[in-house]
């Protein structure tokens, strides 16, 4: 059975939402390459107690917000969301519901960042599989054989055929020198790296190279990488900050510019190892971050700065984290996370000083935050 309904607003994941009523009852529904305004006809494909999942069967009027579908492959690849909606509107909905998730934190304006929207990932992982080289469907393990994106460096499409016939998952870097290729069935050992048998790349920050190796974490999005360092530093400045202690440091993208003395742990061994050139002037430590909140933290500093993997901060260890400093700066690029790790820093006095939206994920429902906490 078929519903015709109007879609009301964009969900965290990019959904469409709307409202269906079945027996007497209203419930959310979800649909997916929907726009706030749209009239649609849609098909309920998944039940939940509370809400629906559907998808569309036509478009009965188009939102003034959507926009001309630009790539072939976008219905069907899991690469992303988005493109068939206004860029503007795009950061516009993505800040109103990050405005309403953090309501109960934070009551003013959050700031947002934005970039170029197209071409913008530097760096990205592709599949190959039965002769079709590119991304995997969404939920599914399917590749799509990508012929054209939006949002990648349009250096990458140029090196899809030579992975037809050699099935397997590969990360792309494109660095100063160019386009750099990494087969994710070999591990990358400082060994090989020192023995020349890696292949190690460079991105410029501010003036600076930084040094890396495809298996090391980076933000796929250089030109807002740089913004999103340059108001890390900012707001570090703005404190004055003396001592800075950062957490999950990395290859030593917020360290090499910052001027402080600083102190840096990061429990992946290539990444320490090039976090050492990157930032020499930093007290860099190899260990896992949590063993060394337990073992080894201890003092105060004027700024902890922590930008951990996308599940964030482990429960519990907020505390030893208020016991070190009275100002957080948080990266994030999962808000319901965030607002968890706020919840608990909240409870031991913090409170949320400033929201700044990243859009470093033009096209797609993601997005990074940087969150600065004071007690």
């Amino acid at each position: 059975m078929a519903h015709t309904i109007t879609i009301q607003s964009l969900a965290s994941t990019g959904k469409g939402v709307g409202t269906i009523e079945v027996d007497g009852h209203k419930r959310p529904v979800f649909v997916p390459f929907t726009c706030p305004g749209d009239r649609v006809k849609v098909k309920i494909t998944k039940e939940h107690k509370k809400y629906y999942e559907a998808e569309i069967v036509t478009v009965v009027k188009e939102s003034h917000l959507r926009t001309p579908i630009r790539c072939k492959h976008f219905l069907t690849c899991g690469g992303c969301n988005l493109l068939h909606m206004d860029y503007e509107a795009q950061v516009e909905y993505k800040k109103r519901f990050l405005e309403f998730m953090f309501k109960p934190y934070y009551e003013k304006e959050i700031k947002v960042i934005t970039g170029e929207p197209d071409f913008y990932r530097d760096k990205i992982k592709i599949f190959s599989d039965q002769g079709a080289v590119g991304f995997k469907k969404a939920k599914s393990d399917e590749v799509v054989d990508v012929e054209e994106c939006y949002l990648i460096n349009q250096d990458f499409i140029e090196q899809f055929d030579q992975f037809a016939k050699v099935p397997g998952e590969y990360v792309l870097t494109a660095d100063n020198e160019g386009i750099a290729i990494w087969d994710k069935r070999d591990n990358i050992t400082i060994k090989a790296i020192e023995e020349g048998l890696a292949p190690v790349c460079t991105y410029t920050l501010k003036g600076k190279e930084i040094s890396y190796t495809p298996s090391c974490f980076i933000q796929a999005n250089t030109q807002l990488n740089e913004r999103l360092v340059e108001e890390v530093v900012s707001l570090i400045e703005k404190e004055n900050a003396r001592t800075v202690l950062e957490l999950f440091s990395g290859i030593g993208n917020f360290s090499s510019q910052i001027t402080a003395n600083i102190t840096c742990v990061e429990g992946d061994a290539v990444s320490y190892f090039f976090a050492k050139h990157n930032a020499p002037h930093a007290k860099n430590i190899f260990k896992d971050v949590y063993a060394y909140l337990d073992e080894e933290a201890k003092g105060q500093y004027d700024v902890v700065l922590i930008d951990p993997p996308r599940t964030g901060i482990t429960k519990g260890y907020e505390e030893k984290l208020a016991q070190l400093t009275n100002n957080i700066i948080y990266v994030s690029c999962s808000p319901q996370d965030l607002k968890r790790n706020i919840k608990e820093f909240s409870k031991l006095g913090f409170r949320v000083d400033q929201l700044i939206f990243v859009d470093m994920f033009p096209h797609t429902h993601h997005v990074e935050l940087i969150c600065v906490l004071k007690n």
